[in-house]
């Protein structure tokens, strides 16, 4: 009598665990998305071409951790911080946008001064659910828009690049609320660069620019 009560107990839990899986993990029609993130890795192919003479100018920069550019002396910025809102539409649907925010100090080795790069993003879009029970499964569509400033000394550029932001990954639920994100994305950046030189407008050096970038991201969010 005792092992069949401890049978039909142990067979209760494993229902009750069983059912409440996927409840972790229901997203309701309605519910608000907080979250953070950052790029814990990247692999970008830069492309810079000036107008006027000189050849165009490729290179491969690699990022880890929320530094993306300093490492590297690339003058392409990326956004690696991020604050994502959302809005649930259906159980497998979301719509929202993330800012991303990315600052840097490049110190060349014997050069006289720092310079500082500032971006701004924006990247609104859609993220579909389409299964999965306290892992879910997502894929992202987002187009992008940014704002860059750079300054050296007296020199300063500034540009706004458009592109592009798809992404797949998975919404880890430990709790109801409560999701750790890992994804992995790749975005593709496309703009025109201006360098004032303070010397008279005849001086200012333009340049189109391309950045085609793979980013492995991690966040966390808050759901309610």
């Amino acid at each position: 009598m005792k092992k069949a009560f401890m049978y039909l107990a142990a067979l209760v839990f494993c229902l009750a665990w069983g059912s409440a899986l996927p409840a972790y993990a229901q997203l309701g029609r309605g519910d608000f998305r907080l979250s953070l993130d950052t790029d814990i890795l990247s692999v970008a192919h830069v492309s810079i071409d000036p107008d006027g003479p000189g050849g165009d100018q490729d290179s491969m920069v690699f990022g880890i951790g929320p530094n993306q550019l300093g490492g590297s002396r690339a003058t392409m910025p990326a956004t690696p911080l991020g604050l994502g809102l959302g809005r649930v539409i259906t159980s497998k649907l979301l719509v929202g946008a993330r800012i991303g925010l990315g600052f840097d100090v490049v110190s060349p080795e014997g050069a006289n001064d720092n310079t500082k790069v500032l971006a701004l993003s924006l990247m609104p879009g859609l993220t579909w659910v389409p299964m999965g029970n306290r892992a879910k499964l997502f894929l992202d569509f987002r187009p992008l828009f940014q704002v860059n400033r750079e300054k050296t000394d007296n020199n300063k550029s500034r540009w706004i690049q458009g592109g592009f932001s798809t992404g797949i990954g998975a919404l880890i639920f430990p709790a109801s609320s409560v999701s750790v994100d890992l994804g992995f994305f790749f975005e593709g950046r496309f703009g025109g660069l201006k360098v004032d030189n303070n010397a008279g407008d005849d001086d200012d050096r333009r340049a189109h620019v391309q950045d085609l970038r793979g980013v492995v991201r991690l966040g966390i969010s808050l759901w309610k």
